[in-house]
């Protein structure tokens, strides 16, 4: 359990009830906690710290805020993979936890915090606007691929800051309540403009035919429907004894009947969540690793055992669908071995027919990440494992193809054996996809309106 030592709150945020709320939850769980009083939620880290101790001071810290830019905003991992448009909520950032491969671990190094928002009361409205702004972005890639006679098998360059931009205009952090007819009139109004920041060259005619096409698009969109993230950038259920979140959201889901919600946790605190009326429309993600990599590369998280304990909680509600995520495949000695025994367990404990997605993905370090990685955790071995040079600086380093396509594939046939889920790839590489024999287009196509090549197999 997170037990934070130190808490900063901002002195706007000090006088707000959720911040009574945090900090009462804080002392019931430690008496002795520091509170202080900070003028911004940017504090400066102690100056006499090194990356090591500026890392592990941020993990043992606390801080209330007021957010000042919009809770919603679109994901996008950098690098060549096949990714689908991802709508994250962010109602904490950062995260407890210490996995010494995660991303998360460079804001340290840019003076980032464990930020737990105060003013999250605004999020409802927020997410009832993303509803008609997520079919409008959907539409804007259904023009993109259609009008390069391309499958998307992830956003294009400069879509997420378009998207980030295009929702702040519109809703404003919820302060407007926006319409379909809003979203449809904005992109109808504004498309040359748009495909222009996307770098799509204009080709009259093509355009004249795309922009007849959009209300068709629209149209084909709306059978799409937004599932809100929340947990990419921290344990949703790892904080929630501290922040009541998963209730918050969960009442939401309970309120409007339009509104999905995707949780991810390799915690088993989610007792709020399984006191909700789900209706099928929350999504759990739990993420699983053999124990060995949990001892040794996950640490401040929870078992095996207590996740699989959790998976069933899900299970038993019976109104909560759950995902399997197995990720990041390390490769541990034996780690064929042990990845097979992994699936074998959560195959024959859990049950088969009420599992509704399995996905699994390889590691993958940034190349600047890989030189912090070292000083975090000074007896760390993941560099020691071969992994291979990215071509371009902004991808990542990975396994070599063959070897993540053998495992991919042992795994692949050892769930097929237990039961007949889906099976799906977390960022993975196109090439990757075509390998193991998996339609990225296709599998792109469950999320929006894909354009799909008509001289191809099927």
């Amino acid at each position: 359990m997170f037990i934070p030592k130190l808490i900063q709150v901002t002195e706007e945020a000090k006088d707000d009830a959720l911040t009574k709320e945090y900090l009462d939850r804080c002392k019931f769980i430690n008496p002795k906690v520091k509170v202080v009083y900070v003028e911004n939620s940017k504090p400066e880290l102690p100056a006499h710290l090194d990356a090591a101790g500026r890392y592990h001071h941020m993990k043992e810290t606390l801080l209330i805020c007021r957010r000042s830019s919009s809770f919603i905003e679109t994901f996008e991992s950098p690098g060549h993979i096949v990714e689908r448009m991802s709508t994250m909520v962010k109602s904490v950032f950062n995260c407890s936890s210490s996995c010494e491969f995660c991303y998360l671990g460079k804001t340290a190094l840019r003076q980032q915090h464990q930020k737990l928002y105060s003013n999250i009361d605004v999020i409802e409205q927020e997410m009832l606007n993303e509803i008609p702004i997520h079919i409008g972005l959907n539409t804007i890639l259904s023009a993109y691929a259609f009008y390069n006679e391309s499958p998307l098998l992830k956003i294009p360059p400069g879509f997420k800051k378009f998207a980030d931009e295009f929702r702040n205009k519109l809703s404003r952090m919820g302060k407007n309540k926006i319409s379909q007819e809003d979203v449809s009139k904005y992109i109808n109004d504004n498309l040359a403009e748009i495909l222009l920041k996307l770098d799509v060259p204009l080709a009259q005619q093509q355009y004249f035919n795309i922009k007849k096409q959009l209300p068709s698009y629209f149209a084909e969109n709306k059978k799409f429907d937004v599932s809100f993230n929340i947990g990419e950038y921290t344990d949703i259920g790892a904080i929630d004894h501290i922040s009541g979140h998963l209730n918050f959201f969960a009442g939401l889901v309970e309120k409007h009947k339009n509104i999905k919600i995707n949780f991810m946790s390799k915690s088993p605190n989610l007792t709020s969540l399984l006191k909700a009326q789900c209706d099928n429309r929350v999504l759990v993600t739990i993420g699983f690793n053999p124990q060995s990599v949990i001892d040794k590369y996950e640490h401040g998280t929870y078992s095996l055992k207590e996740r699989i304990a959790a998976a069933k909680q899900v299970q038993k509600k019976g109104d909560i669908n759950l995902k399997l995520e197995i990720e990041p495949i390390i490769f541990i000695p034996d780690y064929e071995k042990e990845y097979i025994k992994l699936i074998r367990k959560l195959l024959k404990e859990l049950d088969v027919n009420k599992i509704s997605k399995i996905t699994m993905g390889g590691i993958r370090l940034a190349a600047d990440y890989r030189g912090i990685i070292p000083q975090y955790f000074p007896d760390t071995d993941l560099l020691d494992m071969h992994m291979e040079k990215p071509d371009v600086s902004y991808d990542r380093y990975r396994y070599p193809l063959e070897e993540r396509v053998d495992i991919y594939l042992k795994l692949i046939a050892e769930i097929k054996n237990h039961c007949d889920c889906e099976i799906g790839l977390g960022a993975e590489t196109p090439e990757l996809w075509e390998a193991i024999n998996f339609d990225a287009a296709k599998a792109m196509s469950k999320n929006f309106f894909q354009y799909l090549d008509p001289n191809s197999d099927e």
